[in-house]
């Protein structure tokens, strides 16, 4: 909704414009500007209909993004007898540089603190 495009669910770029993790004036280096106001609206029918507050409703959200993302890294590795605490997490792309450090954590769990790395794209551009 945030992104004007005329949308009516909420997105988990919604969320986090709620939560205060992206600054809806500076979005991709202020080359887009989102609506904090439209972002507010499509999570608050959220929380409505779930009885939770706005910011219980915002975080809920983005925790889901980050579970699917866990639940990705979990197919691609132990499902194919792979330990995802032996690899490098490569975190690229807006959302998922924001998420990188919570399913690093989340996967540090376990006991391999020494090969939790996390490398992390600053910049999208090529050349």
């Amino acid at each position: 909704m945030c992104y004007g495009k005329g949308g009516t669910t909420p997105t988990v770029t919604d969320a986090d414009v709620v939560l205060g993790t992206i600054n809806p004036d500076n979005f991709l280096g202020g080359r887009i500007k989102l609506d904090r106001k439209k972002a507010v609206e499509a999570v608050q029918r959220v929380a409505d209909g779930l009885g939770l507050t706005l910011f219980q409703a915002a975080a809920g959200i983005a925790q889901i993004a980050e579970f699917k993302m866990a639940d990705i890294i979990r197919k691609m590795t132990v499902e194919k007898g792979l330990d995802p605490r032996d690899f490098v997490l490569f975190a690229f792309g807006a959302d998922r540089r924001m998420r990188a450090c919570s399913l690093r954590a989340r996967r540090a769990k376990g006991g391999h603190p020494a090969q939790n790395r996390l490398l992390v794209r600053l910049s999208q551009r090529v050349g």
